[in-house]
């Protein structure tokens, strides 16, 4: 597989959080003023009216020992500001001594704030530790040694989050947003609140600056139970989530685990609040890790398993809110898969590329310009046949067919099968049969666990009828395809056979030479494309314009800019002028390194030296000023683009205006938009349709009701795929009323609703509780005519059922069991789940047991069921009748069911049946979910001996 790095990049970036930081200063000096304040209001009181504060010296002592030292710097600095008057004398560094930190420990576990706030203190300087001070004031506390600071932060890590719950009045552990929120306005809050905050500040700058990696795992494990108090600290919150995302991505050991553990709880008790930022945050963390060196060991692709499998974990928190996420970046991968298609034909893009992922071809001019030349198609499937490309694959095939159960991301799998197909089909040839095998076992998958038949019968017999298996092996004296040789990492063995021309008399052409450089090059090997380029020399070789073309991406695929330029630079002393494909090389990875304004220097030069840019060059500049936010600049080379004849219709716009969208920039499309209107390409339905669904996906409906109204008023008119994109977008935010009025407007202008629009408002319906119009739309569609699908009426079953109508579900159930209606597993999922839920045991069984009746085979999903509500019964020998059971008759447990089992079974305490099912989870080379590894961590080290002797 390739290691290109043409595959968009979605890094994680540190601009993401810093919108929170102005509002975090603000409430810094905030409080450094309300301390002075107070401050000097104790001090004039001493000086008017010295019995009154002689009285409270008696019976408030805690708060004439207010210090503003507890406002000043939550980050950890050691910069603070003293209510004391500048002409007394610096406080004394007091050394800290053993003593001290035993009295201020019992003094904290007796709720002393006193001893709290000293402790903390104590706490700050050892995370600080080393550090040089800021300014010339003395600190209060000054940690001496190091069995001091070990004992202080012991102490503080394991016990404080429960000492400050206990001095807030707060729940003993756990907690929701809603309970930090009501606590904020208590008394304690007020007085106490920010204790909490220095507390969860200074052990994020451990996290943060500690190289210590058991250690800033133990912190994270620690400081993990008070997660749902940053709810109260938003910008806390971001910090703690943008360097927990770093650990889990980059740490090793426990680090990542318990990171994860972190982020995951985060999302459960802050909710939306969090979850979006993490959701976002931690696929691209995930992207990060996926490209792939070109020395790759066991170790790592662990690594990149064990990442899946949490980004897996995390989607499933939610599912709803997940799913515009996954379809984002589904989709993303789509439009990659569309752009190689394009480039090998027509004919496969319209065959493969969902079409409500990646609108058809129509426009001639379009098809005439989209030919394929063979330079354009050996590399138009580089950035689909690359490794980080498959991991993406597989990963969404793994969330889908983890929540196959959830009709959020249920829809998903259709699309996702469609691109795997496209990807096993984008280069017939024998060589590319590792990836067609990858790509059968991702349909598998999918068709298992949504209970779909999904044919692969054609790719596999597809396999066996290719030439190249029936064919001569070439000449030993023929160049090497070293384009082959680079996506299956064999450039040693073309170098073998390189070697063995030489030794039989043979002498490579310049042609051959060129082959196995771009080999080596497409693979990173810059060592050995040096050694090759001095052989050629040596053998009366010169490099010719392509040698340095190849030389030229090469330093510019792994950012080498310097390098890049020089080789550029070399051309004119060999006699050679660059051409269009040097130009466009160098300045796309100026482009790319931010350095636009050189980038736009080579332009001009290349206009003077004649070139004519091609729409590649164009691209590079266009998306370099766009990311530069040089917007004006993007326009006027557009409107050049435009004065010079390259044709920029409707379908070039769309495919810009596309690409913003799925990045989420509705405001650039719409620009985009106004351009496009303004130099005279008239819009058409596919663009109203993607600016819709941008602001759709956005949650901006607002906006997209002015498209619609906008569309209407020009002339075009909305399809079915328009008000079903709007309709969907309301369903999704619970605007129901409007989601409905909206599907009204479309039957009176003569759109016929189609099944997918019925689905669409039947699941929103349900989702909001609404019964009873559910109810009301069916009888409607069955009066219709309409021909129902299984599809809705398991959307009818599962919103029932949901909705504590497990008696009309099973009634409808029982109905459609008596009509020609081919019923699938995932029915008889839905009724014997809800069946279950409601105790009705029984009845669960005999759906159970009349699968075979109806033609069908259990599934895991219908075994999970049965075996959770076995244990939970306490019907643990037929649990393991159950599971024999599963397994004779062909149905294989997955990771997710024995993960259940296991953590099912512990909630229980039968230890000797959990480490039996642990075992199977490691002979199946099954991974530890969250969940079941952090219920593993809380377990006693008793429980972990006897799992450890059973397995």
């Amino acid at each position: 597989m390739s290691d290109s790095d043409e595959y968009v990049d979605l890094p994680v970036s540190d601009e993401e959080w810093e919108d929170g930081e102005s509002e975090e200063e603000e409430e810094k000096v905030g409080s450094r003023k309300k301390a002075k304040v107070h401050a000097k209001q104790l001090k004039r009181l001493q000086e008017k009216d010295p019995e009154f504060y002689k009285y409270l010296e008696e019976c408030d002592k805690e708060l004439l020992e207010f210090d503003d030292d507890d406002f000043d710097d939550n980050e950890g600095s050691a910069e603070k500001s003293s209510s004391v008057p500048k002409e007394e004398p610096k406080e004394i560094i007091k050394p800290i001594a053993m003593q001290m930190v035993d009295s201020w420990c019992q003094g904290a576990e007796d709720g002393k704030i006193g001893s709290i706030r000293s402790i903390l203190e104590a706490f700050r300087k050892a995370c600080h530790y080393g550090e040089e001070s800021g300014n010339n004031s003395a600190p209060k506390f000054s940690v001496m040694s190091g069995s001091v600071l070990d004992k202080v932060m012991h102490f503080v890590l394991k016990n404080m989050d429960r000492i400050l719950r206990e001095l807030l009045d707060a729940p003993s552990f756990g907690g929701k947003k809603e309970t930090v929120s009501e606590l904020m306005i208590t008394k304690q809050w007020k007085r106490h609140g920010r204790l909490m905050r220095l507390y969860l500040v200074n052990a994020l700058h451990m996290i943060t600056e500690l190289t210590d990696e058991q250690m800033v795992a133990f912190t994270v494990h620690r400081v993990r139970a008070s997660a749902v108090f940053l709810a109260a600290f938003p910008a806390l919150l971001r910090k703690y989530v943008k360097a927990l995302l770093h650990t889990w991505s980059r740490g090793r050991g426990a680090m990542p685990l318990v990171s994860f553990l972190f982020l995951r709880d985060l999302c459960i008790q802050l909710g939306s609040e969090c979850l979006d930022t993490c959701l976002k945050g931690i696929y691209k963390a995930y992207l990060v890790n996926c490209k792939l060196s070109k020395s790759i060991s066991g170790s790592k692709l662990q690594h990149i398993q064990f990442l899946g499998n949490c980004v897996r974990e995390l989607y499933n928190v939610d599912p709803q809110s997940a799913y515009q996420h996954a379809f984002v970046f589904i989709r993303q991968l789509a439009v990659i898969l569309r752009g190689a298609l394009t480039e090998r034909g027509p004919k496969l893009t319209s065959f493969v590329v969902p079409i409500s992922f990646c609108k058809t071809l129509k426009d001639k001019k379009q098809k005439e310009s989209m030919k394929p030349t063979k330079k354009r198609m050996e590399k138009s499937y580089q950035k689909v046949y690359d490794w980080q490309y498959i991991f993406c694959l597989e990963l969404w095939t793994s969330v889908v067919c983890g929540c196959s159960s959830e009709e959020d991301l249920r829809p998903l799998a259709y699309p996702l099968t469609q691109i795997i197909h496209g990807v096993a089909c984008l280069v017939p040839s024998a060589r590319y049969f590792p990836v067609r095998l990858r790509c059968v076992k991702m349909l598998n998958r999918i068709a298992e666990a949504t209970g779909t038949f999904i044919p692969v019968s054609s790719l596999l017999l597809d396999m066996l009828e290719m030439k190249e298996l029936g064919g001569k092996p070439d000449a030993v004296g023929k160049a090497v395809n070293l384009f082959s040789v680079k996506q299956n990492g064999r450039c040693t063995e073309a170098r073998k056979i390189f070697d063995s021309m030489t030794k039989r008399g043979l002498k490579p052409d310049i042609a051959t030479y060129r082959t196995l450089l771009q080999g080596y090059a497409t693979k990173g090997a810059l060592f050995e494309v040096h050694a090759l380029l001095d052989l050629m020399v040596r053998n009366g070789i010169q490099p010719d314009r392509h040698v340095f073309n190849i030389l030229i991406c090469a330093y510019a695929k792994q950012e080498k800019v310097d390098e890049a330029m020089l080789v550029f630079s070399k051309m004119r002393q060999h006699g050679l002028n660059p051409n269009v494909v040097s130009y466009g090389t160098v300045i796309d990875v100026l482009c790319k390194s931010g350095s636009v304004d050189d980038a736009m220097l080579y332009f001009e030069q290349m206009i003077d030296e004649g070139l004519t840019p091609n729409i590649i060059v164009y691209t590079s500049l266009i998306h370099g000023l766009c990311t530069c936010d040089k917007w004006d600049k993007a326009v006027e080379l557009i409107l050049e683009m435009f004065d010079r004849g390259i044709c920029l219709n409707t379908i070039f716009f769309n495919s810009i205006i596309d690409s913003h969208c799925k990045e989420g920039r509705v405001i650039e499309s719409e620009k985009l938009f106004d351009l496009m209107v303004r130099i005279g390409v008239k819009p058409d339905i596919i663009t109203y349709n993607t600016l819709i669904d941008g602001c759709c996906l956005a949650g901006k409906m607002d906006e997209a009701m002015k498209l619609l109204a906008s569309m209407v008023s020009v002339g075009v008119k909305p399809d079915i795929v328009t008000y079903g994109t709007l309709i969907n977008g309301y369903c999704r935010v619970s605007r129901m009323d409007d989601a409905l009025a909206l599907f009204k407007e479309m039957v009176s202008s003569g759109v016929s609703p189609n099944i997918i629009t019925y689905n669409i408002i039947l699941h929103g319906l349900f989702q909001t509780r609404r019964t009873a119009a559910a109810k009301e739309l069916y009888d409607s569609i069955t009066k219709s005519g309409t021909q129902l699908e299984l599809s809705t009426y398991n959307i009818i079953l599962h919103g029932l059922c949901k909705n504590n109508l497990t008696d009309e579900a099973l009634r409808m159930f029982q109905n459609l069991c008596s009509t020609d209606l081919q019923l699938e597993t995932r029915t008889f999922n839905i009724m014997i789940g809800a069946l279950l839920k409601c105790g009705r045991m029984d009845e669960a069984k005999d759906l159970f047991a009349a699968h075979s009746a109806n033609g069908l085979v259990p599934d895991v999903c219908t075994y999970s069921l049965m075996a959770e509500n076995l244990i939970e019964q306490g019907s643990l020998e037929e649990l393991d009748d159950l599971f024999l059971s599963m397994e004779e008759n062909g149905c294989s447990a997955d990771s997710r069911m024995l993960n259940s089992i296991v953590r099912k079974l512990l909630q229980r305490g039968d230890i000797t049946r959990a480490g039996t099912y642990l075992f199977m989870i490691d002979e199946k080379h099954f991974s530890l979910e969250a969940s079941t590894a952090s219920f593993l961590l809380e377990s006693s080290p008793i429980v972990w001996e006897q799992i450890s002797r059973i397995s």
